[in-house]
């Protein structure tokens, strides 16, 4: 279903039932050139309807709601966790990032040492990696190659 166009636009393209097709139920009606199959009407005449507790956010407006009626000592428990929680996430956002920099470094620093280990000069590998001479020196000196 084009994302675009309404269901009501989109339909009112699809070829009429036949009387014959309107008896029947809709899992029984050959698809004849309409766009679409029994199981995506009934998908589209959901969609019409709204549930309260999963559309457009209503359970996270139920949720604050909660949150809401909290007494103040439950508020208060409510915010520590909320803190715990965000620093916990903070903790573990920051370490997989480090943990991916320092990756990419020693990965760097593998490629450098493969590239001298193969006979690529110093200056081919800084035009490469867009380190310094003095850089792949020193970790070609740093790794005793």
């Amino acid at each position: 279903m084009c994302e675009n166009a309404s269901y009501a636009s989109v339909r009112s393209h699809i070829q009429p039932l036949s009387a014959n097709e309107r008896s029947r139920p809709p899992w029984q009606i050959p698809n004849k050139g309409r766009k679409f199959t029994p199981k995506q009407d009934r998908m589209a005449l959901q969609d019409k309807y709204i549930n309260p507790f999963t559309d457009y956010g209503f359970q996270k407006l139920f949720e604050a709601a909660e949150i809401a009626r909290f007494d103040p000592a439950e508020k208060a428990k409510y915010e520590e966790s909320l803190k715990y929680y965000r620093d916990l996430k903070n903790v573990v956002d920051t370490s997989f990032e480090e943990g991916k920099e320092e990756g990419r470094a020693e990965k760097e620093i593998e490629m450098i040492l493969k590239s001298h280990d193969a006979g690529v000069l110093t200056e081919t590998i800084s035009r490469i990696t867009g380190k310094s001479i003095e850089e792949i020196e020193k970790i070609i000196k740093e790794a005793g190659r």
